[in-house]
């Protein structure tokens, strides 16, 4: 039977089942609600944004932030208003920074920069900053060490995402700084393959594996931080020919295939 320790350690939020000594713990209902995500009923996410980011079990937080990236919608975000009040915690902070990308939302940017702000001449600041270059890039095309983008102030960064508002809807969901679509992520699922079997490198994009997987409710064959054969690369495109492409529109975020609104 599965746990939430089994959710913190994949790549994907993958089905899982209680323990049974799990009863009306916060662990017991952050599968609830993900059991409930899962087929497609979104109408309790406030609810389990106040589990999650009370919670004093630093899994459940983890977790819970993790999926609540990968339901939420552009408007969701103010469910977490009590949690960017008070972000004094780092390993806090970190958890929405690694998982805030997956959420597809543009939207989640104005967020990113007042924490910037708050966090001016750290070491949290440059690493938002990567992350928003990531969405924006507004750093040179050659781009920099990652320890520069430090250098980078609150007012620079926004105004290149004015110019992007102004440019493309942030209505839709992004990845990368195109509108996300799910035979855009497949090309990339094996672009990355490819360069890694012909490289002799690990598989290195965890993102890539959980919006795909975590969208169509389907594993990616592959997963981090492990080398890539010949066979996987014929899972891959054994994958990416199951895949429902029809139901998948341009711009739209997904959670098992279920359209996020």
């Amino acid at each position: 039977m599965g746990t939430v320790h089994d959710l913190y350690e994949s790549f994907w939020i993958k089905e899982i089942q209680h323990n049974d000594e799990q009863y009306d713990t916060d662990e017991y209902w952050l599968i609830e609600y993900l059991a409930a995500f899962q087929k497609g009923d979104f109408s309790r996410k406030a609810d389990f944004a106040a589990l999650f980011t009370k919670s004093g079990d630093r899994e459940v937080f983890c977790v819970g932030m993790r999926i609540f990236m990968a339901v939420c919608s552009h408007d969701d975000f103010e469910l977490l208003m009590d949690f960017f009040e008070n972000p004094d915690d780092y390993y806090d902070i970190r958890a929405f920074l690694v998982s805030v990308t997956e959420s597809l939302s543009y939207q989640s940017i104005p967020y990113l920069l007042a924490l910037h702000d708050l966090w001016a001449d750290t070491v949290i600041a440059a690493e938002i900053a990567f992350i928003l270059n990531g969405m924006l890039h507004f750093a040179p095309p050659d781009g920099l060490y990652e320890g520069k983008y430090g250098e980078y102030a609150t007012e620079q960064i926004g105004e290149a995402f004015m110019a992007f508002g102004e440019e493309y809807d942030l209505n839709s969901y992004y990845y990368d700084g195109k509108e996300v679509f799910l035979g855009d992520l497949t090309k990339l699922l094996m672009g990355t393959a490819i360069y890694c079997i012909r490289n002799n490198k690990l598989f290195y994009s965890t993102e890539i594996l959980s919006i795909l997987s975590d969208s169509t409710g389907m594993a990616c064959p592959v997963k981090t931080d492990e080398y890539v054969d010949e066979e996987q690369i014929g899972a891959i495109l054994k994958y990416i020919d199951q895949l429902p492409k029809e139901r998948y529109q341009r711009g739209c975020k997904y959670f098992y295939g279920h359209l996020i609104q």
